[in-house]
């Protein structure tokens, strides 16, 4: 068996307090899940590369989700329900 010692501990515990700090926090509120795109890889205001958006959005599901959502499958459940 192994234990954990030095940084390994460390990490362990910090780990195990971030992940009592989120669920505390996702018990205390109604989540909203937002989602961050990246417009351009040049970080100039006001330009967007559309084909560096669309790979942002397939890649994390939001078109998936939207297409899903257009197919009459937009079912939410509450969050004390689902967890």
């Amino acid at each position: 068996a192994h234990s954990l010692v030095g940084a390994g501990a460390f990490l362990a515990s910090k780990f195990k307090e971030d992940m009592i700090r989120l669920t505390t926090t996702l018990r205390a509120t109604q989540p909203h899940f937002v989602r961050c795109l990246k417009p351009n890889d040049s970080k100039r205001p006001g330009m967007v590369e559309p084909a560096l958006v669309h790979h942002q959005l397939t890649y994390l599901g939001v078109l998936d989700a939207v297409r899903l959502r257009h197919s009459g499958f937009s079912f939410r459940a509450p969050y004390a329900e689902f967890y």
